[in-house]
C-alpha cells in the first residue's frame, strides 16, 4: 500500500518467540494493512533484537510512519501482574523508536481482550506451554500456570510430548505398560532405536520438542490407551487452571480457549470441556473471535478514546 501522509493509524502486533503479527487500523476501525516479522521475545534474543524486528515488520506495512499514533503489543515475555527490567527496557525502546506512546501487555492478555474487550472474562492458553488469565469485575488481572517448562508447564504441548517420551522410554525399559509413542518417537526423531533417541531430544528446546505431541494425539486416535491417559491428564491440568479462575472471579460466564492443543486436539478439548461443565455448569466456552494482533489494535484505539494516551 502507497505511502499517504493523510492516514492515522494505530498498530496492533501479536507477539511470539519466533514470529510476530502486525496489523494497522485507521481510528473508526478499518483494517489498512498486516504483516509478519520475526520474534521479539527479548527473554531470548535480547532487548535490541526484538525493536529491530518491530522496526521491520512495521516498514513492511507500507504506511507512513507520520500517521502513526500508537502501538500496542502483545508481549510474548510478559507477565501482567508484574512489570520486570526486560519489559520495561522493550517497552522504553519501542517509544524511543517510534515516537508514539506504546502499551505493552502479555501475548495472553491481548489474546483475552479479542474475547472479551475488555470486560470481564477468562482464558487458557494452551500452545507450547499453559496458563490461565482473567479479568474480573474490578478491571484487575489474574493470572495462573505459564511457569515455563523447567517447571513441567502441565496442559501445554511440551508437557504432553515430555510425558510421551518418558512412557515411550520406560516401555523400552519394560518397566510401564506397552504403547505405539515408542514407534512414534522413532520415526518423528528419525531414530532406528530407542538409545537413539538420547541424542535427538537433548539440548533441544520446549518449542523444538512441543510438535511431537501432535504424535501423542495420532496414538490416542488410534486407541492408544497410554497416549490417551496423558491428554486427559493435560486437560485435567487446564480445566483445574480454569476452575481457579472461575472462582476468584464469580462474575466471569465467558470462558475462552485458545492455542493449538485446546482448538485442535478434540480429546484435550473434550476433556476440558466436561470437567469445567462439572463445576462451572452454566460458563460459556468460545474461542476469540478477533486475532491478538487486531485485539491489539483495539486496545491502542481504546486507549486514545478514553483519553489514557494522546
Amino acid at each position: 500500500m502507497a505511502a499517504n501522509k493523510n492516514i492515522k493509524y494505530v498498530i496492533g502486533a501479536d507477539g511470539g518467540g519466533t514470529k510476530t503479527a502486525l496489523a494497522a487500523v485507521t481510528p473508526d476501525g478499518e483494517l489498512l494493512a498486516q504483516s509478519n516479522a520475526g520474534g521479539v521475545n527479548y527473554n531470548f534474543i535480547g532487548v535490541d533484537a526484538a525493536v529491530n524486528n518491530m522496526l521491520i515488520g512495521i516498514r513492511s506495512l507500507g504506511l507512513d510512519s507520520a500517521g502513526l499514533l500508537a502501538v500496542a503489543v502483545g508481549d510474548p515475555g510478559s507477565d501482567d501482574t508484574c512489570m520486570t527490567l526486560g519489559g520495561m527496557s522493550f517497552r522504553e525502546a519501542l517509544e524511543a523508536a517510534f515516537g508514539v506512546p506504546v502499551i505493552t501487555r502479555s501475548d495472553a492478555f491481548m489474546a483475552l481482550y479479542g474475547l472479551t474487550g475488555g470486560a470481564p472474562g477468562a482464558l487458557i492458553v494452551a500452545g507450547t506451554g499453559a496458563m490461565g488469565i482473567a479479568l474480573d469485575g474490578g478491571g484487575q488481572i489474574r493470572t495462573v500456570g505459564g511457569w515455563g517448562r523447567l517447571t513441567g508447564d502441565e496442559g501445554g504441548g511440551y508437557y504432553i510430548a515430555l510425558s510421551a517420551l518418558k512412557a515411550a522410554l520406560r516401555y523400552a525399559d519394560g518397566i510401564a505398560p506397552q504403547t505405539l509413542l515408542l514407534d512414534a518417537a522413532l520415526r518423528f526423531f528419525e531414530r532406528f532405536s530407542p538409545r537413539e533417541l538420547i541424542g535427538a531430544f537433548y539440548g533441544v528446546g520446549a518449542r523444538e520438542l512441543a510438535p511431537f505431541s501432535a504424535e501423542v494425539s495420532r496414538c490416542a486416535a488410534a486407541g492408544d490407551t497410554v497416549a490417551l491417559g496423558i491428554l486427559r491428564r493435560a486437560a485435567k491440568y487446564l480445566a483445574d487452571y480454569a476452575a481457579s479462575l472461575l472462582r476468584s472471579c464469580p462474575e466471569v460466564k465467558l470462558l475462552g480457549v485458545y492455542g493449538s492443543v485446546l482448538t485442535r486436539d478434540a480429546v484435550v478439548r473434550g476433556e476440558f470441556k466436561r470437567l469445567v461443565h462439572e463445576r462451572y455448569p452454566d460458563i460459556v466456552i468460545s474461542e476469540p473471535e478477533q486475532p491478538p494482533e487486531l485485539a491489539a489494535a483495539k486496545l491502542a484505539l481504546d486507549f486514545i478514546k478514553k483519553g489514557e494516551i494522546t
